[in-house]
């Protein structure tokens, strides 16, 4: 962890991404699988509840990695960078 230490300039554990992101108000897009055995869905939930500006899309059945191979994930992507909406706390197959 010294990398990461020395990159924040202090220790990871302070760093708390659903607090920093409570004063943003940059659009944010979560896609979280409820399914993911790594990071708690309920990580998800608490960053997009304290991010005003975020949508929290729920994907089930991928786990943590295979998500990203999923062309549904990949399509709410490039529809949130290119303006386009994606309804908050909806599911995505």
């Amino acid at each position: 962890m010294a990398f990461p230490n020395r990159r924040a300039g202090r220790p990871v554990e302070d760093l708390d991404v659903a607090e920093l992101l409570a004063q943003s108000d940059s659009l944010g897009l979560l896609i979280h699988d409820r399914d993911d055995r790594e990071i708690p869905f309920s990580d998800a939930e608490a960053i997009a509840q304290r991010w005003p500006a975020a949508r929290l899309v729920a994907t089930e059945g991928f786990g943590h990695r295979a998500i990203l191979r999923q062309a549904s994930v990949w399509e709410m992507v490039a529809d949130f960078v290119a303006g386009g909406a994606c309804s908050a706390d909806s599911d995505a197959a």
